[in-house]
Parts: C-alpha cells; structure tokens; sequence
C-alpha cells in the first residue's frame, strides 16, 4: 500500500491510500503533467486521458495502435473520438496523415507526440514506404 499526503502541510485532506493489486497487469507510466490543464496547451478530461493513453500504447515495441480499440477501450463514441482527437491535433499532440498506396488504396499514418509540435507536416516524421 502506498500512502500519498498533501507536501504543502495545509488544509485537512485525508490521506489517500492506493492499495496495490495482487495480480500483475499491464500498466502505463506517463508524467504527472500530461494528467495536468496546461493553459498554454488547454485539454479537457477526455483528451488528456487519450493522451495518456496514447502515450502508454506507443511505448510498447512493435504495437500497433487502431482507432477502433481504442474507441472500444475508453468507450468513446465516434463524436467523441473525433472532439478529443481535434483537441489533440489543435495543440500538437497528435496528426493523422494519408497517402495512396500501391493498391491505390488510402493508408492512413497516425502521429502521437508526447511535447506539442509545429503545425503543418514539419512536425511529423515522415511516412515510411
């Protein structure tokens, strides 16, 4: 069990108490200030927690994000899905970009970023082939 109290020693908050899980599961480890509003970047709660999320699963060597499951993961609507990754695009967290394959058929390429980017494509790494 971990025991969390206020540092600034003011007020009467009661101590929080996190009580660790037996059972191992996969977990996400991203800076307390990607959780925080940032005026400079404004977020609300759903983008930031897709941020957070998005952050942890791209960590993971070789995985591959799809909207789908992410939508299923933190239930997202399409409407919501859409609002949180608008949100994301507007400050620099995260673009999507599209091309036409050799089928001829869209390929689309999804960019997260955990420090805000420039807008326009010199903050995305290019698309590889």
């Amino acid at each position: 069990m971990t025991k969390l109290r206020r540092q600034d020693g003011q007020g009467t908050d009661p101590m929080l108490q996190y009580h660790h899980s037996s059972r191992p599961a996969p977990y996400i480890m991203a800076p307390v200030a990607m959780l925080e509003f940032d005026p400079d970047h404004p977020l609300d709660e759903g983008a930031r927690l897709l941020r957070v999320y998005l952050h942890g699963l791209a960590g993971r060597p070789g995985w591959q994000i799809y909207v789908s499951q992410v939508c299923r993961a933190l239930r997202l609507s399409p409407a919501r899905w859409r609002a949180a990754r608008k949100q994301l695009e507007t400050q620099g967290y995260y673009r999507a970009t599209r091309r036409r394959g050799a089928a001829g058929k869209w390929e689309w390429s999804h960019h997260v970023y955990e420090l805000p980017q420039p807008r326009g494509d010199e903050g995305c790494p290019p698309s590889s082939s």
